[in-house]
């Protein structure tokens, strides 16, 4: 594991620390957390425009339906 430094203001460090207390977590432990979500967001957005692809064929499959076209059963 890389280590790194971050500034942050006094107030908001012991408010995290606190919190993350509370928990029964640690800073580091929370920070991994959320900087893999973050990123897992990321990988999300191109698998949805992946998905998006794929299902572009259906959308074109047969034009435009009137309201009672779609209605018929």
């Amino acid at each position: 594991m890389k280590n790194i430094t971050f500034s942050v203001d006094e107030y908001l460090l012991k408010r995290a620390k606190d919190k993350a207390a509370q928990e029964h977590r640690s800073l580091n432990e929370l920070f991994r957390f959320w900087l893999e979500s973050w990123l897992r967001q990321e990988k999300k957005g191109v698998e949805y425009d992946l998905l998006m692809d794929d299902f572009s064929s259906v959308c074109e499959a047969g034009g435009h339906y009137s309201r009672d076209e779609l209605n018929e059963r």
